[in-house]
């Protein structure tokens, strides 16, 4: 009789150890999923900032080379004036102050955005360092 509750108690300390280490595989089943969804997320998102970075960038060439039309036209009615030029094509060249100013802002506005995007990018990629790095310690507590 006593062997044989010896071998009850065994049995069902075995048990509870098995039922222990279930609970503990589901638990960490269920954090390398939210690990493995969060990571995905995070490529989606990072997927996302790089296509904005990259639009501002082209946004900002063009700028740049607007920028550069509008200071060789300047360079031209700086010329005109210095050679006493006064006609309607002198009038014309005049006008591209407003558009200069106008350029300005929005340079100013890309580049404040180019500023944004490049912090969120810089984020997105030490979020994606830190998964990574769960994710490897959820597969060595494995």
């Amino acid at each position: 009789m006593r062997g044989n509750a010896m071998q009850t108690a065994e049995v069902e300390a075995n048990r509870s150890l098995a039922e222990k280490r279930k609970r503990e595989l589901d638990a960490e089943r269920k954090c390398s999923k939210e690990l493995k969804d969060a990571l995905q997320i995070a490529i989606e998102d990072r997927a996302r900032i790089l296509e904005q970075y990259a639009d501002l960038e082209e946004k900002h060439v063009q700028l740049l080379e607007r920028h550069r039309k509008i200071h060789d036209g300047i360079d031209v009615k700086n010329a005109t004036s210095e050679a006493g030029v006064r006609s309607a094509e002198s009038k014309l060249i005049h006008t591209p102050a407003a558009e200069i100013s106008a350029l300005k802002d929005e340079n100013r506005g890309l580049q404040y955005q180019l500023k944004d995007t490049s912090e969120e990018v810089q984020a997105a990629g030490e979020l994606l360092v830190r998964l990574k790095e769960a994710e490897e310690g959820v597969a060595t507590a494995q």
